[in-house]
């Protein structure tokens, strides 16, 4: 059958075709590499937003912190200029461990007179919103605070 067999057109020499039982791709295609991604969970994700560092500019300077210091610090701000948010912040405070501040670390701030004044006169309408608010009735603001 060899001295037969001409090469040429269409007729590759027998030594180069296809051998039976034997692939011609022996290593095959690749399997796909498909995982799914696990379900996004919130909270998780939540926290691990918070977690992440921000730059946030403070008295002038630079500073990297978790996004969740970020909004705290924020939010103190903001308490000084907005009473419900301020109300908010004491009604948190109050639900602290009473241990919670025992840490005795004491930070020193340069502050002029007029900073002073003014955080005296929070201090004193914290003071008597505390002592008022244990005795009134929770209102409708003080019920979406609490949410």
């Amino acid at each position: 059958m060899r001295g037969d067999y001409k090469v040429g057109y269409g007729k590759p020499p027998t030594k180069s075709k296809f051998q039976k039982g034997k692939s011609g791709n022996p290593s095959g295609r690749p399997k796909r590499k498909y995982r799914p991604e696990a379900p996004l969970d919130f909270q998780k994700e939540l926290i691990a937003e918070l977690k992440s560092p921000m730059t946030i500019n403070e008295s002038g300077v630079k500073k990297t912190v978790a996004k969740l210091q970020a909004v705290v610090k924020a939010a103190v701000a903001r308490s000084f200029q907005d009473k419900e948010m301020m109300k908010y912040l004491l009604n948190c405070i109050a639900k602290l461990p009473k241990d919670a501040f025992a840490d005795e670390k004491f930070y020193t701030y340069r502050v002029n007179q007029s900073q002073w004044d003014l955080m005296g006169a929070v201090l004193q309408e914290a003071e008597e919103w505390l002592a008022n608010s244990g005795n009134a009735p929770n209102s409708g603001a003080d019920s979406k605070l609490e949410d």
